[in-house]
């Protein structure tokens, strides 16, 4: 086994926008924030519609499980298509799915014939086109960029899914103020014109193999990968955690919005952009930095931040509180968000990266059951006692992973990039 450090201390300062220095790179992360305000205009969208169709905070669950579920079920699959075709063809065939589906959701509300069914069964086309596009994207990244500038370009595309995440539920609450349709017409807008963008992108990943080997195999062996390396098993079972009892309580924005603080669809939407724009803040500052010597600690300390800063959200009446907690939650997230995909990038060996981000996506898509079961307990007892225990656990369960893996204690991180 071969050791290497992951951010050497002799690492150069590539700058908040070194990344944006390559053309082809601009236009993917511009085609990616077009994509990605469409994605949460219309998450925070439907959350309001199915709050207002139904009354259901179960089913405003349900519909949040849907739209990942593809993730857990599809992610690996993905990530051997990722090492064995183009990442653009993925990424195009996803965005192609997500345009088809909004397009049949806004002829569905044209005509007034919308029903909760519909947005389901939607709701997991649309999250099929996100797991196409999730692994394949970063691939091309890092065939764009390359290893030196990788981490800033995740940074920036990280950036821009929380500029996303921020503003996106602004835009739905002041469309929602409209009405639903408008609010999915200019969610199909968002996405033909990110798509278009997508066109001039000239990009492909520079690892894929040319194998005719049994898929099957090949996701065993991405498996084993994963499993026989701790910094890599480790940020898996970190992102288990943080999707099962951390980012369910976004499903619950709607619900905290109207039945907790009181509060309308302008409103709402300030409170659901409140965390992206602490994740902003942060992303900004760690984007003017050189890569961290310690890049595993920041990603592991920062979930624990975000999630003991929505335990407190929890406990929150007063809607500026609420928005100011959210914000410092936002911050810790940042953390999380900026380095997990580096580490997996760059901790698994060339021929296996895609299928270690298959296997990501699997702890990402942990998510629809943690969404599921937040709906159910929020049903029975009210979503600020659901999001409250599913911090409680967590929290206990990430201190166990910090305890158990020192290499999220570690002030440089190191670990093994390649298994003999």
């Amino acid at each position: 086994m071969s050791m290497v450090n992951l951010s050497p201390a002799s690492a150069s300062r590539v700058g908040l926008f070194g990344a944006m220095k390559h053309r082809d790179y601009r236009l993917l992360w511009f085609s990616g924030i077009l994509c990605y305000h469409a994605m949460w205009i219309e998450i925070a969208g439907l959350g309001w519609i199915v709050l207002e169709l139904t009354n259901s905070p179960w089913l405003v669950g349900v519909v949040g499980f849907c739209r990942m579920v593809p993730m857990p079920l599809l992610g690996m699959f993905v990530g051997v298509l990722t090492d064995r075709m183009p990442g653009k063809r993925l990424v195009v065939g996803g965005q192609l799915i997500n345009i088809i589906s909004s397009l049949i959701l806004l002829a569905l509300l044209w005509f007034d014939a919308l029903q909760f069914w519909h947005i389901a069964v939607l709701s997991v086309f649309l999250g099929v086109g996100w797991t196409l596009d999730f692994p394949a994207r970063r691939a091309i990244v890092m065939d764009i960029v390359g290893q030196s500038r990788l981490t800033n370009a995740l940074i920036m595309d990280s950036s821009a899914f929380i500029i996303s995440i921020m503003i996106g539920p602004i835009y739905a609450g002041l469309l929602l103020g409209l009405s639903a349709t408008v609010t999915i017409g200019v969610v199909v807008i968002f996405y033909f014109v990110g798509f278009g963008v997508l066109q001039f992108v000239r990009a492909t990943n520079g690892n894929i193999e040319n194998t005719r080997e049994n898929p099957f195999l090949m996701i065993k062996e991405g498996f084993r990968h994963v499993l026989t390396n701790q910094l890599l098993l480790g940020v898996f079972l970190i992102t288990v955690v943080a999707n099962l009892f951390l980012f369910p309580f976004v499903s619950m924005t709607p619900v905290f919005a109207r039945d907790v603080l009181g509060v309308g669809t302008v409103l709402f939407g300030i409170l659901g952009a409140a965390s992206g724009f602490g994740s902003l803040v942060g992303l900004v500052v760690l984007g003017a930095l050189p890569d961290p010597k310690g890049p595993a600690r920041v990603f592991a300390y920062g979930v624990i931040l975000a999630m003991a800063i929505i335990l407190l959200f929890t406990f929150s009446r007063v809607f500026f509180l609420s928005v100011a907690l959210l914000f410092v939650a936002g911050l810790g997230t940042a953390g999380f968000a900026s380095m997990q995909f580096p580490l997996v990038l760059k901790g698994a060996p060339e021929s296996v990266r895609g299928r270690a981000m298959g296997v990501l996506m699997i702890g990402i898509g942990m998510g629809p059951i943690g969404v599921l079961i937040t709906g159910a307990t929020a049903e029975l007892w009210g979503a600020p006692v659901a999001v409250a225990i599913n911090c409680v656990l967590g929290l206990l369960m990430l201190f166990g992973l910090v305890g158990k893996f020192r290499i999220f204690r570690q002030s440089e991180t190191r670990m093994v990039s390649d298994i003999k």
